[in-house]
């Protein structure tokens, strides 16, 4: 088995003909800038690309296997020029409010899944739009395309499937959770040993993902996969637990670092420090309140402390290097220059090398942060958390 480096959930700024497709991607998030950036600077072995359903978007995939940048491999998935594996995803909203991902093995699939729920979305061409669906009916279509399903940051108020429309998962499907409904994607305030918290999660793998709509953003979470190839058969083997293969290790930030942490009051900007679960607002008392998700987690949680799952991966909370106090573009394009990519920065170099390159202060500051040891301001209610 080797080690892959993944990072599932990426979106789209612009089509080939510079139209809109993730409305808040930045405009930059072109298909060859994220293929070309996710491998060269990231360090990144695989990428899920969740705004494929656009047949604009389909249209330049095959325009790129056409022309010989990418190909389509035997085991799925598609092969760009550097190396980077491309797994086709689509990030849909379900009739239930909640974000949800569905990932294709390749483009004939993909392309009958487009044409199946063409009906049932508005406009085809922007990413995450509303399906008149329920997530029972879009996991079972997406069965059908030879797909898996894993809903998108599962915890964060804003439109994630237990943060924001369920209590539980199972209540959505009358026989249990379908074979399909293979993973959890933890999003940026959450973290493996909050979403244990919760019995029906011990079956699905957890994924940690950057949700990038900016080409800095991403890879700042990721998770290692343990498998034979970067290929769209051993992800699925990765996700189902087979044969050996695994997810080895998450690595994310700490969840005081997401703009979701903690409950915050939309009336007087207080967010939380309080023992949660915190429902409404203990500086003016106001109901109007951003729930966090550590405290939504403390009101639906089975239990008051993790109970993980044999084989369950570690988390690694690692503060991305554009987090890092006095760490700007410069400095990374140098450490990026002298290392190779973001990831060996932050899994390779030693403190002496590093010193060597960007000065003894700094160089501690990057091993802290690999280590999640920055002291941290927690964020809320749309902000960031600060790395002090």
């Amino acid at each position: 088995m080797r080690d892959f480096y993944a990072d599932l959930h990426i979106h789209l700024g612009a089509n080939l003909q510079g139209g809109p497709v993730k409305i808040t991607a930045s405009p930059k998030m072109t298909l060859e800038a994220i293929l070309t950036t996710a491998r060269g600077e990231k360090g990144l072995d695989m990428v899920g690309i969740v705004d494929t359903l656009s047949p604009l978007v389909q249209e330049e995939l095959h325009q790129l296997c056409r022309t010989g940048l990418l190909r389509e491999l035997p085991g799925g998935g598609l092969r760009y020029k550097n190396g980077l594996t491309l797994i086709l995803g689509v990030e849909l909203e379900v009739e239930e409010g909640a974000h949800i991902i569905s990932y294709f093995p390749d483009l004939e699939n993909l392309g009958g899944f487009t044409k199946r729920l063409s009906s049932s979305i508005t406009n085809i061409n922007l990413s995450t739009q509303r399906a008149y669906m329920t997530l029972s009916d879009l996991a079972a279509v997406t069965t059908e395309y030879g797909g898996v399903t894993v809903p998108a940051h599962a915890f964060t108020p804003h439109k994630g499937i237990y943060g924001f429309a369920v209590r539980r998962l199972r209540d959505l499907f009358s026989s249990g959770l379908p074979p399909s409904l293979v993973g959890l994607e933890l999003g940026l305030s959450a973290d493996t040993y909050m979403a244990d918290r919760i019995a029906e999660t011990a079956k699905l793998t957890f994924l940690s993902n950057s949700d990038a709509h900016s080409l800095g953003k991403i890879g700042r979470e990721y998770s290692i996969l343990s498998c034979q190839e970067a290929s769209w058969e051993e992800l699925v083997a990765v996700l189902e637990g087979r044969a050996g293969r695994r997810v080895k290790a998450n690595y994310g930030l700490d969840p005081r670092l997401g703009k979701y942490h903690r409950t915050s009051c939309s009336a007087c900007g207080y967010i939380a420090r309080e023992e949660g679960p915190i429902l409404s607002c203990p500086g003016c008392n106001s109901t109007t309140v951003v729930l966090g998700v550590q405290d939504r987690v403390d009101a639906i949680a089975d239990w008051s402390q993790p109970r993980s799952p044999a084989g369950r991966p570690p988390y690694h909370y690692q503060v991305p290097l554009e987090f890092v106090p006095g760490l700007g573009k410069k400095t990374l394009a140098r450490l990026i220059e002298a290392f190779g990519s973001e990831i060996k920065v932050l899994h390779q170099a030693s403190l002496e090398d590093l010193t060597g390159v960007v000065g003894d202060k700094l160089a501690r500051s990057i091993l802290q942060a690999r280590e999640g040891t920055l002291e941290i301001q927690p964020g809320g209610g749309g902000k960031y958390g600060k790395v002090l």
